[in-house]
């Protein structure tokens, strides 16, 4: 792209990296649509094409991924605060690279961490194959270090068979408040690929669905099969996460219906604003 289009603030309708619009599907980097962009994209079963929402924590996201936002913040003007958090909608498109970005940082820490070989068995490094998107963002130079945090993760995402791939979930969602009876469940559908985002999208449909003030920490991720009797397992870190997935298909193998009970810790105050 030769032309750099108008500056503008990231608008939560929009795809971060594209500038497509999540519900009209029109690309408005030089253009613009009649949807309202400045909130988040609305779900629907009528509507085939689907959005992801992400959250920028520089403590869970790739050297690569970081600076593959940076650059599009750069190039669009959305003045995105990185010293802190903020969330951002992906289309599926750019959702898979931004995917795939994180699967590249991860082989060029394994490559810079191999063991330095003797010359006699030594081998020439320059003939190992290089990814084509370790150039994707040319004006965002890689730093040489990488915190102990981002290898560590992504070391658990790529050890794992069963966690490389984006899973799509289908399941029936019941919050059980702190005191009284659970809520009527209601079916929910999403696409993740670890267990950060997989918290992230279920405490977006609880925040729609019980109390926009709501956080991770107020409440507990359990899930079970449906009609199963016992209290259901919970979910709470990496290892829970790679056994989920497991029962996850299970579960679908015989044929059932999976459901995540997120039962409330404490009773919740609304903030007066």
């Amino acid at each position: 792209m030769t032309e750099k289009p108008n500056q503008r603030k990231y608008q939560a309708g929009t795809c971060y990296l594209c500038q497509l619009c999540l519900t009209c599907n029109k690309e408005l980097v030089f253009d613009i649509c009649e949807c309202n962009i400045t909130e988040k994209p609305k779900t629907s079963n009528k509507i085939t094409r689907k959005t992801y929402s992400r959250v920028y924590n520089s403590k869970t996201l790739s050297q690569l991924q970081i600076n593959k936002l940076k650059e599009c913040d750069e190039y669009f003007g959305y003045c995105s605060d990185f010293g802190g958090q903020f969330q951002f909608f992906l289309c599926s498109k750019c959702h898979n690279k931004f995917y795939r970005l994180k699967k590249n940082n991860t082989k060029k820490i394994k490559k810079n961490s191999l063991p330095i070989q003797s010359n006699s068995d030594s081998y020439d490094s320059t003939s190992l194959p290089t990814s084509p998107l370790s150039s994707i963002s040319p004006t965002s130079p890689i730093s040489p270090t990488l915190s102990s945090q981002n290898i560590t993760e992504d070391s658990i995402y790529s050890s794992s068979d069963h966690d490389n791939d984006i899973t799509e979930f289908n399941f029936k969602l019941s919050i059980k408040p702190f005191e009284g009876k659970s809520r009527p469940a209601k079916w929910e559908s999403f696409e993740v690929f670890s267990l950060i985002e997989f918290e992230d999208e279920i405490l977006e449909l609880v925040q729609n669905q019980f109390d926009a003030f709501i956080r991770k920490s107020d409440y507990t991720i359990i899930y079970k099969q449906n009609s199963s009797h016992g209290a259901g397992t919970l979910l709470t870190d990496e290892k829970d996460w790679k056994r989920f997935l497991l029962d996850y298909k299970k579960i679908l193998s015989n044929k059932k219906d999976l459901m995540i009970i997120i039962e409330m810790q404490e009773k919740i105050n609304k903030k007066k604003r």
